[in-house]
C-alpha cells in the first residue's frame, strides 16, 4: 500500500488461509487467476483456457463480496454492507 491510498484487498476463495482462486485488489487494478503460495500463477498458454480461469476467478470474488455484504448487513452494518455490495457489482462488471 502507498501512502494514503487505498490497502489491497484479496477477493476470493482461501485453501488453508491462502488465496486459491479469485481478484487482488490494489490500488493500480485487478490481478486475477489462480494462486499458488502467494503468487497469481503465471498465464496457461492456451488463451481459451486462460480466459476462462480470469471469468472464474472474477466469479469468486464477486460471490466473496456479496457474501461479506451480507454478512455485515446481518450484524447492521449498513455502511461495509454497502461497501461490499458495491465491490461485487465492479467484479462482476469486469466480466462484462
Amino acid at each position: 500500500m502507498f501512502e494514503g491510498g487505498e490497502p489491497e484487498r484479496f477477493y476470493g476463495r482461501l485453501d488453508s488461509g491462502a488465496p486459491n482462486i479469485g481478484v487482488l485488489q490494489t490500488y493500480g487494478g485487478f490481478m486475477a487467476g489462480r494462486w499458488n503460495h502467494g503468487s497469481v500463477v503465471a498465464d496457461l498458454p492456451d488463451d481459451m483456457a486462460q480466459r476462462n480461469v480470469v471469468i472464474d476467478a472474477f466469479r469468486e470474488a464477486a460471490n466473496a463480496a456479496a457474501a461479506a455484504s451480507k454478512s455485515f448487513a446481518k450484524k447492521g452494518d449498513a455502511d461495509a454492507s454497502r461497501f461490499y455490495a458495491t465491490q461485487a457489482r465492479q467484479l462482476r462488471d469486469q466480466m462484462d
